[in-house]
């Protein structure tokens, strides 16, 4: 389904949403009536500045660069346990009305407004079809997995032979274009529902909306998943409305009930859940009997990016992040192809699609820093700073003298801009009338960084993005791979890089059910950082590591229970055509990429994978783009 819901002049927006689409200037309807009436007063400005250069600010909720990693942990559910857990698809009509009943019905009149309540309920939230008996053993599955940071031009380095072996057996492009401001959140959330940030509501990784008088801050726990900061539909909601199973693990925006409805399954953010367990929890969803298996399954990893933030993109630490990721990639299609019993991807149901959100530039030097208070009175506004800089007039009067005044300033600089919220470029999609986005914002230009004199600089970081999404160095990157994707050789231009490929680790089962990734992994023993498994027949196919399992995973009918014996009694055999683990050969992969196009087309690539096109909501997507991507897919 293709809807444009962007506006690309300066008309006023549709005074009637597209069907189906949460109106960008307003929450979703069950919030409407608290909403009108705190619009009847003036809503405060938000009580302080919110500046990311601040270290306090740093070390106590940024989670893209803490080591503290809080932004939604949950100590009631501790990833040691390994526990799934399930939750309802919607909320109980029953217990609602049951509710409303009790306490509400008190005469006629009443009688008559829940009626037209409920009514408009139903209407704006009808209930979800039932859940499929079993999921048809050929139906599609898809595993997005999000790597925080990888910038495109990072797979040249040589470093990642599994990321490069799944471009080769499937597609991958020159580069993802992001979505503005190239911010961790509102980008994870432009993937998975096709909306450009000003539509699906989080337009930033901090921001305070002016109609419910609230500060979303992403590392927030309770804010991500208080369900009235997340408009538009994600994937995972679609696939549940379309009567499949979805599963998250850590993706921004799936522990809200959005819509009413949360994925079957989720694993909240937990920064001290290690990558393997978190590849291992999907891992353990896709070896569900088919009666409880998702179709639609996530994977978050940040280490690229934290590497990036502390100490540049160009330096040994994201490096060694990247071999480590690439190792876990590995890991992942290597438990596919047991889980599957199938020695190649493409043999499989499944489709693997990485993503990342943005890409990283180098940080910026005490002497790249503007501060506005240089220029118009502090006290006159506030800000929240997330690269882009929010500026809040505290008086609506002085909007125009100090747009006017630091527009001076900019221009003179050179170094930044600065827009009125409707003026800003329409390549950036950031002009409906939306309370979340400032009157007023600022956006430095790559290498500097914007503040307040009297909040300071702060912690001076070894990378940053954030900034212009057209800026080569927040370019993003797509590649994808399995049954519905061609192998790269019919895609248009070309491109090659060398890659080595190398021994693979051993899956077990433990008594908990949880599929465990051994051997290999630490670069102790198998394959080091380099463990792998085949992804494809002939194009960029690791010549060996994969471990012959005889009979496969859970989900193909194979024997978890032999396999974890043989591992103890030390019958684990290679097959007769791998090398001796911990070797690696050194294959050459021309790489043929398909041309760039922007995040928002995720959502629709994902509909045809998963065979619900014509069943999503409204989105940013264009048909021209699934046109185009149609030559790499095989339905």
């Amino acid at each position: 389904m293709y809807h444009r819901v962007d506006l690309d002049d300066d008309s006023p927006p549709p005074s009637n949403p597209k069907p189906g689409l949460s109106s960008p200037s307003k929450p979703p309807s069950n919030q409407l009536l608290g909403d009108a009436l705190k619009a009847l007063s003036p809503a405060p400005l938000p009580s302080s500045n919110y500046n990311l250069n601040k270290e306090q600010y740093l070390d106590d909720y940024d989670a893209d660069y803490s080591t503290e990693e809080i932004w939604a942990s949950d100590l009631s559910l501790s990833p040691a346990k390994k526990s799934l857990f399930r939750f309802p698809a919607s909320l109980g009509i029953n217990l609602w009305t049951s509710t409303w009943n009790n306490r509400f019905l008190v005469g006629g009149t009443t009688a008559t407004v829940l009626v037209a309540v409920l009514v408009l309920f139903l209407l704006t939230n009808p209930p979800l079809p039932p859940s499929l008996d079993s999921l048809p053993s050929d139906h599609p599955i898809v595993i997005l997995v999000s790597l925080d940071g990888l910038r495109p031009d990072y797979l040249n380095r040589s470093l990642t032979p599994n990321l490069l072996s799944l471009a080769a057996s499937g597609i991958m492009a020159s580069h993802l274009t992001p979505s503005f401001p190239s911010l961790t959140f509102p980008n994870h959330y432009s993937i998975v529902t096709g909306l450009y940030p000003e539509s699906h509501g989080i337009v930033a990784n901090v921001f305070w909306d002016s109609l419910l008088n609230d500060t979303f801050v992403y590392v927030d726990p309770v804010k991500n998943k208080d369900s009235k900061w997340w408009y538009g539909e994600p994937i995972w909601v679609t696939a549940v409305k379309n009567g499949l199973k979805s599963a998250t693990c850590m993706w921004p925006g799936s522990e809200a009930a959005i819509k009413n409805t949360r994925p079957t399954y989720y694993q909240p953010y937990n920064g001290s859940m290690s990558n393997i367990d978190r590849v291992s929890q999907v891992l353990t969803w896709l070896a569900l009997p088919l009666e409880t298996r998702p179709a639609f399954l996530t994977l978050y990893i940040s280490d690229i990016d934290t590497a990036g933030h502390v100490y540049g993109p160009d330096s040994p630490q994201v490096n060694a992040a990247l071999q480590s990721v690439d190792a876990v990639i590995g890991k992942l299609v290597e438990g596919v192809l047991h889980v599957q019993n199938v020695r190649a991807l493409q043999n499989s149901t499944v489709n693997i699609v990485v993503v990342s959100d943005h890409g990283m530039t180098p940080g910026n030097a005490l002497e790249n820093f503007i501060y506005l208070d240089d220029y118009v009175d502090p006290s006159l506004f506030s800000i929240i700073n997330n690269v882009n800089v929010f500026i809040y007039p505290k008086n609506g009067n002085d909007t125009e003298t100090i747009y006017k005044t630091l527009l001076k300033a900019a221009l003179n600089s050179t170094h930044w801009t600065i827009h009125k919220r409707a003026e800003t470029p329409p390549e950036y999609h950031y002009t409906l009338p939306t309370s979340r986005i400032a009157p007023l914002v600022a956006i430095p230009k790559r290498g500097y960084a914007i503040t307040l004199r009297s909040t300071g600089p702060g912690k001076l970081l070894g990378g940053l993005h954030g900034y212009n999404n057209s800026d080569p160095d927040m370019r993003a990157t797509f590649i994808a791979s399995g049954p519905a994707f061609h192998a790269s050789e019919r895609a248009l231009g070309t491109g090659a890089s060398e890659f080595e490929s190398g021994g693979g680790g051993e899956l077990v089962v433990d008594s908990a059910g949880m599929v465990e990734l051994v051997d290999g992994f630490d670069g102790t023993s198998g394959g080091g950082v380099h463990g792998g498994a085949a992804v494809a027949g002939d194009v960029g196919k690791h010549t060996g590591g994969r471990r012959d399992v005889g009979g496969g995973g859970g989900g193909g009918g194979g024997d978890w229970s032999g396999m974890l014996e043989r591992r103890r009694t030390g019958e684990m055999n290679l097959t007769s055509n791998a090398v001796t683990s911990g070797n690696a050969t050194k294959t050459r992969v021309a790489l043929q990429l398909v041309p760039p196009f922007k995040n928002v087309e995720i959502y629709n690539i994902l509909l045809r994978v998963l065979k619900l096109e014509g069943k999503g909501a409204p989105n940013n997507g264009s048909k021209e783009t699934m046109d185009m991507l149609s030559t790499w897919l095989t339905y």
